[in-house]
This record gives C-alpha cells, sequence and structure tokens, in this order.
C-alpha cells in the first residue's frame, strides 16, 4: 500500500482483511503529518482490527487517485500500532465540556456535489460561522464532487468514520434507512408553485427529520446523526418532443432517478432509462433519450437548457430528506455547547439551500423568458391533471407499504401534511399566494413570484419556531 505525502511516497506492505459490515472502523482524524491519515484499532475479542485510508495527495492537498475513478470506497488495511499512536480523533477518551476545554479539531466533510453547488455553498456558510463562533476550535476540511466518497457510499463512509460529516440521499439507502426511503413518498405532496415547494416542504422535510423519534433511530443505528435535512423543489420535464396530452407521452424514453420518478414515468407509459446526471447532455444530444425528469436549477447547472426545445412544466415529486449526517462518534466527541451551536447553524445552512434553490429557479425563468429563448413552454392543461392523479394515487398507497418502525403511518402521513399547510399558509399570509402554471402565461407568472421573494425576512421571523421543533427534548 502507498501514501503520497507532497511527492514522497510512504509504502506500507501489510495484508488486507475484509472485516464484516458490523465491524465498524473509526478514523483517526490527524497525523503528526498531514495528509496521510489512519485509522484507530478497534477490537473485537481478541481480535484488533487495525486501518489505513489510501489517499493520494499532492502539494495542494488531497486529489482523487484515478485508478479508483470508479471504485469510491475506500481501501482498508491493518497497519502497526506504532502508526496508530500517532492518531487523535474526536471522541477519543474523555469529551470536554465546553469550547474552552476542548482541544482544536478537524473534521472532514465529505459531498457529491461540486464547491458551488447549493448544499456546498450552504456548506462554506455554515464552516465559517462555526469556526467563529468557536473561535477556530472545529474546522473543516471539505472533499467535493464525490473525491472522498460518492453517493452510493456515503452512509458507510461516513459511519465507519471516512469522513466526519457527509451530505446523504436517503433513496440510495431503501435497506439500511427504511423509514427515510418510505418517507420518500412524500414528496408527492409538491404543489408545482415554486416557492411554497421550496420554503414548506423543506421547513416540513427539516422538521420531521430532526424530530421524528423513527427517523433519528434509523441514522443512529447506522452510526450516525442527523443535522439538517431539505426537499429539493419539484421536478419537471424537458425534452426534445412536444408533450401536452397523455397521449403524446406515451413511449418517451426519459431519464429518471429515484424509484417514486421511475413508477410514475411507467404508469404513464413513458419509458425510464437509466442515464447518470454526468452524462445526461450527451444522451439528450444524441437522442439516446428525448426526455429528462429534472429540477429547473439542475437543468442550467448541467446545461441541458441547450440541446433540449420543451419545457413540460408537469410536476414530479420533491426529494425528500436531503440530509446532512454526521459520525456519531465525531458528534458524541463534541461539547453540548458545541452541538447547540451546530443545531443553530445547521437552520442558516438550510436557509442559504432555499436561497439557492429559488435564486436558480428566478434565472431558470428569466431564460425562458428571455426573446432569444430557445425553449418552448407546453401547455400542458390536459396533462398534468393525469400525473398529479398518479402522485395522489402513491400517497393514498403508503400506509399499506409502510415499514414496521412507523406504527401508525397515517398518522405520520397526516401530521407531515399539517406541517405543509402550516408553512404554505405563512407564506400567503405574507401574501405568497400558491401559483401553479400549466401554460406559458401562468408559469412566467410563477417564477416572477420566485424572483420576487425574500426569504430573508421570512426565515428569520420563523427561525426561532423552527429549531423549537427540531432541537431536543
Amino acid at each position: 500500500m502507498a501514501q503520497t505525502i507532497g511527492r514522497h511516497v510512504l509504502r506500507v506492505p501489510v495484508p488486507i482483511r475484509h472485516s464484516a459490515r458490523n465491524h465498524r472502523i473509526e478514523l483517526c482524524r490527524e497525523m503528526q503529518f498531514n495528509p496521510l491519515q489512519c485509522l484507530l484499532r478497534r477490537s473485537r475479542g481478541s481480535e484488533t482490527y487495525m486501518a489505513a485510508l489510501s489517499i493520494h495527495t499532492s502539494d495542494d492537498g488531497p486529489v482523487r487517485d484515478p485508478r479508483r475513478r470508479r471504485t469510491r470506497a475506500l481501501s482498508v488495511a491493518l497497519v502497526s500500532v506504532m502508526l496508530t499512536a500517532a492518531c487523535s480523533s474526536v471522541g477519543g477518551g474523555s469529551v470536554a465540556t465546553s469550547i474552552d476545554e476542548m482541544d482544536p479539531v478537524v473534521l472532514k466533510f465529505a459531498t457529491t456535489g461540486h464547491a458551488q453547488d447549493n448544499m456546498s455553498t450552504g456548506f462554506a456558510a455554515f464552516q465559517e460561522a462555526i469556526n467563529e463562533r468557536t473561535g477556530g476550535k472545529v474546522t473543516f476540511e471539505p472533499y467535493f464532487s464525490s473525491s472522498l466518497l460518492g453517493g452510493t457510499d456515503m452512509l458507510s463512509g461516513v459511519s465507519d468514520g471516512v469522513a466526519d460529516m457527509g451530505f446523504l440521499v436517503p433513496a440510495y439507502y431503501p435497506e439500511e434507512l427504511p423509514v427515510s426511503a418510505w418517507m420518500g413518498g412524500l414528496g408527492n405532496l409538491v404543489t408545482g408553485s415554486t416557492v411554497h415547494d421550496v420554503i414548506a416542504g423543506g421547513a416540513a422535510s427539516y422538521e420531521s427529520t430532526l424530530s421524528s423519534a423513527a427517523i433519528h433511530d434509523q441514522y443512529t443505528r447506522q452510526g450516525v446523526e442527523p443535522l439538517l435535512s431539505v426537499s429539493s423543489t419539484a421536478l419537471n420535464l424537458l425534452c426534445n418532443n412536444i408533450i401536452e396530452t397523455p397521449a403524446q407521452a406515451k413511449g418517451v424514453e426519459t431519464r429518471s432517478f429515484g424509484s417514486i420518478n421511475t413508477a410514475l414515468l411507467k404508469d404513464l407509459g413513458m419509458v425510464p432509462v437509466d442515464v447518470a446526471a454526468s452524462e445526461a447532455y450527451e444522451a439528450v444530444q444524441r437522442r439516446v433519450i428525448d426526455c429528462l425528469v429534472n429540477s429547473p436549477s439542475g437543468a442550467v447547472d448541467l446545461g441541458l437548457t441547450e440541446v433540449t426545445s420543451e419545457y413540460i412544466p408537469v410536476n414530479f415529486p420533491q426529494q425528500q430528506e436531503l440530509t446532512i449526517v454526521l459520525n456519531s462518534r465525531s458528534w458524541e466527541g463534541l461539547p453540548g455547547d458545541v452541538q447547540d451551536i451546530f443545531r443553530e447553524e445547521s437552520a442558516n445552512w438550510a436557509k442559504v439551500v432555499w436561497g439557492k434553490y429559488l435564486e436558480a429557479h428566478a434565472g431558470f425563468g428569466a431564460l425562458l423568458s428571455g426573446a432569444n429563448s430557445k425553449i418552448r413552454i407546453d401547455d400542458v392543461s390536459k396533462f398534468a391533471p393525469a400525473l398529479d392523479a398518479k402522485r395522489q394515487a402513491w400517497l393514498d398507497d403508503m400506509p399499506n407499504n409502510a415499514p414496521a418502525a412507523i406504527e401508525n403511518p397515517q398518522k405520520v402521513i397526516d401530521a407531515y401534511r399539517a406541517r405543509v399547510d402550516y408553512w404554505t399558509q405563512a407564506l400567503e399570509q405574507d401574501g405568497y399566494a400558491l401559483n401553479v402554471g400549466v401554460d406559458r402565461e401562468g408559469v412566467l407568472k410563477g417564477f416572477a413570484q420566485v424572483e420576487d421573494f425574500d426569504i430573508n425576512p421570512f426565515f428569520d421571523s420563523h427561525k426561532a419556531e423552527l429549531l423549537s421543533a427540531t432541537t431536543p427534548k
């Protein structure tokens, strides 16, 4: 095994031991030299498990090993006790009782997105606030663009300590996170009114993730602690086909992701195609697919407006519970006052994400309304009701397929719907009526409302309420 430090390579000839999944590996945070990492030993019976993290680095810091492009799971090996002795870890030994007493810690943050995407922009504000409020005692080492962990190994990677904190999409883990996978169906409550879906849907997702015992327990059983959760905006269709009726939708090959979207497409008679986001542009350009389920912000980010001609404003469900989680041991190693700061600043993180969603939608609306726009807005007054009915049917069936941890599924659904309604009414009281467009005029009116909405006064007036619903009692 080789470790690269600057231009120097340290080779450690060690055997590989493949431990069982439940043999948790706890990552050491720092060594006497950086960025070589080591893993803390853990005993099981008479066996002692050691591991080393294989990371290639440059003089500018850690970079991704191109030989592991397709395999993001980090290799685990046995190393000497001498190497372990150099490690220090959050949660190791006694826990300090306050910021003043704690030693400085560096927490690794892993995300699949690039450094300027919505979640990463929120992280930048979060880390700045944490650094300032802890007097530099807590700092972060971010890894963007799946350079440390990918979407499908984020849960195990954070649980095992490869990263201390990460951006998690529960839809990737239906077996490990069955409650969250089931709760994903509540994204079908989407209205199509962007301001309300982002704020009301996002606030309900934030509250439910952090206040539900069933949700919290499934995360802690996996060795992670949820810090914040948001939902996406409604997802629409971008196509190269005119689709204004259910008949025109039948047989259209469409890029999909997630089990719910795939099922809805099939119910509509469309043909779901599994295409990675990074390959979507070329797939549309070469007409491998004709349509994509996507958000306006994602469409702009991926450049999909350059290779599509039709915007189909039907509403596929929000992605629910896009979550930031921390390694349980790292979380428990933080003093209580630092944990409180994390919780408070997590709400601000969510606000930044919501603001970025709205900003992207406003930009997409400006693109559609521009004199030189090449994208046509289809009239979906005959198509939208068909998808709306499919979404409602999914909601109606949710009590029949709830996981065992949900004792009263209908009660959970009703409670979540009540919170969405509550936040929707709060927006309406501030002068933002529901605005759902099915034709060009209505759609552009909805995007204009997004541009006019100022998230700051609304968030500031409701922040204390949001936090009170999510602070552990």
